[in-house]
């Protein structure tokens, strides 16, 4: 006769009968969830998801397209988080079933017990109704041990069959179709460089386009030859600069900065993103001219990020998608037009001419992180004009009012300064086979040898540039005034091989491509002439709104910033 139950191990059966309801319900429960995100996962390959799958049927066409490509890495590594994260929980699911299997053994071993030493007989029938009777002990045994055992016989083919290294082939293969190389290649090269147009007047500043052909001719009126406009949402006086498939340009009516990217087949606009929130920026923006605006300094890129800076001393860098890495106030210029000297960028550093009557200066910001690298104080007036890079030398020469300065882009170090200049100094320099040439308005034409900067030739008199900037090639350098007066010359000698005046006004600087000169004039129309010993006009194509930017000349077509749109100019077969 077994004797009645004391309250102690009355107690200890409560609370096993407890814990097995507790883990023989939540047993079951983790087990059904794990046994179906197995079978989901099992039967879910992330990397054919249907949009990523478009993505990597345009990518196989057109491998050059880096935005699209790292729209693909995105997409793949959230499709790839989400897949592990469901591994990872169906793991954790094992572990967490093998301990409630466990606990809810324990507790219907410890019923058993009390029910063999403690319940006497005659109280056999009422307990058997719960967990006493040996054939519900026995069914719930052989449930709970199946389930649990199928669960974690998931949680174990989870961590083998459905490993990274063998559950992906297809996202392996997918990731080895646009991983980069092992050995990553410089992004930013000579070859690169020359592929693309990074900066104001192209590669290196010089204004020369390299491996394009670009159209002869085109009316935008008539919708000959354009393959697309698009509209830019605020205003700005910079010209577009380009990288792979990406245009980019800012805009800024004194309340909003904005930077734009647009695709360069389509003309889609990809993203828009304001520039605002920096510390030190002015709460009411300088007074500017109408011929300058908010937004008159154009761009640059190293190929990862691109670079902006605005009228309000505010500058920033971006990601290619549109993501700002860093920004700062560089201390509003006081400037009576407006800041408009555009970035240039080189072995890792963003330069800025930053020439205003607050202080001259030119500073090399870190491009990663905005930091300051070397800031040098100047002993100039205040200036529009653009840095030009001389590339085999890492120097950079800048031109304002007395003087063009050759520093070292590593060290800031001035190489040489030589004064030949007065005025307010708009145009940028010239550089080709060793000599570099300056000018502006009521200042003449000078040349400077690069080793020294001695003057090599200089012409006072004539009309010269206000705003446009020179253009060099081998033999020749060429220039046109705002009044409409071109002038072509030997670029050793200064010997004029032709010049010419035409009813035009010109603010935007020349481009030489091949044998061409291109060169657009306020009124919006592109004059394209022979780079040649004799003048010849080759033809003259009308935008139909005014143009003070400079094009840019990429993918065989030509990026033209007009008054209101961005224009897209290729040569229809």
């Amino acid at each position: 006769m077994k004797s009645q139950s004391p309250f102690f191990p009355k107690t200890i059966y409560a609370i096993a009968k407890s814990l097995a309801i507790v883990s023989g319900f939540f047993l079951f429960a983790i087990s059904v969830l794990l046994i179906a995100h197995y079978i989901q996962a099992k039967t879910t390959d992330p990397l054919n998801h249907p949009v990523l799958k478009e993505w990597m049927q345009k990518y196989s066409e057109n491998q050059k397209d880096e935005l699209l490509k790292e729209k693909i890495r995105a997409l793949d590594l959230l499709a790839r988080k989400a897949y592990f994260t469901s591994i990872q929980q169906i793991n954790m699911g094992g572990y967490l079933a093998f301990l409630l299997l466990v606990l809810f053994v324990a507790s219907l071993k410890t019923i058993n017990i009390y029910n063999k030493k403690w319940i006497p007989p005659s109280s056999c029938k009422e307990e058997s109704e719960f967990l006493t009777g040996i054939n519900a002990r026995k069914l719930l045994y052989c449930s709970a041990i199946f389930l649990a055992s199928l669960s974690l016989l998931f949680a174990w083919l989870s961590q083998t069959e459905l490993s990274p290294n063998l559950a992906l082939p297809s996202a392996l293969a997918t990731e080895k179709a646009i991983e980069k190389p092992a050995v990553q290649e410089a992004v930013f090269t000579p070859k690169t460089i020359e592929a693309n147009w990074p900066c104001f007047r192209g590669p290196r500043g010089h204004g020369i386009a390299f491996h394009q052909k670009p159209p002869l001719e085109w009316d935008a009126p008539q919708n000959k030859n354009i393959l697309w406009k698009v509209i830019v949402p605020k205003p700005g006086y910079n010209s577009p600069i380009v990288w792979d498939n990406q245009i980019f340009l800012s805009g800024s009516d004194g309340n909003t900065q904005e930077v734009y990217s647009i695709d360069a087949p389509t003309g889609k606009v990809l993203w828009t993103k304001e520039i605002k929130g920096i510390p030190g920026s002015p709460q009411k923006p300088p007074k500017v001219t109408q011929d300058t605006g908010y937004a008159a300094s154009s761009m640059c890129t190293d190929g990862e990020n691109v670079y902006a800076i605005f009228t309000t001393g505010d500058i920033a860098a971006l990601s290619l998608q549109g993501e700002i890495r860093w920004s700062r106030n560089l201390g509003v210029p006081k400037n009576h037009y407006g800041h408009s000297s555009s970035l240039y960028f080189w072995e890792g550093l963003l330069l800025v001419q930053y020439d205003h009557d607050g202080g001259p200066q030119i500073l090399a910001l870190k491009g990663k992180t905005g930091e300051t690298a070397w800031k040098k104080e100047r002993d100039t007036e205040i200036s529009w004009a653009s840095p030009i890079l001389i590339e085999e030398k890492n120097q950079v020469l800048l031109s304002a009012s007395p003087m063009a300065i050759l520093y070292n882009i590593k060290t800031g170090e001035e190489v040489w300064q030589q004064k030949c200049l007065s005025g307010e100094v708009g145009p940028s320099p010239a550089y080709s086979q060793g000599m570099v040439f300056v000018t502006n308005v009521g200042a003449g034409f000078t040349a400077l040898k690069l080793e020294t900067g001695e003057i090599a030739w200089e012409k006072i008199e004539g009309d010269f540039p206000e705003a446009s900037s020179p253009v060099a090639k081998d033999e020749y350098v060429f220039v046109a005034s705002s009044h409409g007066a071109l002038l072509c010359m030997e670029s050793a000698t200064g010997n004029v091989f032709w010049e010419k005046e035409i009813q035009a006004s010109f603010y935007s600087s020349p481009v030489i491509v091949n044998d061409r000169i291109y060169l657009s004039s306020r009124s919006g129309i592109t004059y394209i002439l022979a780079l040649s010993k004799e003048y010849s006009l080759l033809a003259s194509c009308p935008l139909g709104e005014p143009i003070v930017t400079t094009p840019a000349f990429c993918h065989n077509r030509i990026y033209i910033r007009g008054e209101k749109h961005l224009f897209c100019l290729e040569k229809k077969e």
